[in-house]
């Protein structure tokens, strides 16, 4: 991960839970756990964190292929 972020790299913890709808505890424990990454912008006390590891854990994705055998 660049030590290097914009603007639009990163998020707020708060909004990170709205928009991933996710609890603010789930992301909290992400943390302690290692798997997402704290940011700051200058002195800001604001917990920011990286789209792109939340995007990796959070974005959906196939758990069951479906069977193509049974296609037309």
């Amino acid at each position: 991960m660049p030590d290097e972020l914009r603007d639009e790299d990163v998020i707020w913890i708060q909004d990170a839970a709205k928009e991933y709808d996710v609890d603010r505890k789930t992301l909290d424990r992400l943390i302690d756990e290692g798997k997402l990454s704290i940011a700051q912008k200058g002195v800001s006390r604001r917990v920011l964190l990286v789209r792109a590891e939340l995007d990796r854990i959070f974005a959906p994705r196939i758990v069951k292929p479906a069977d193509d055998s049974q296609a037309g």
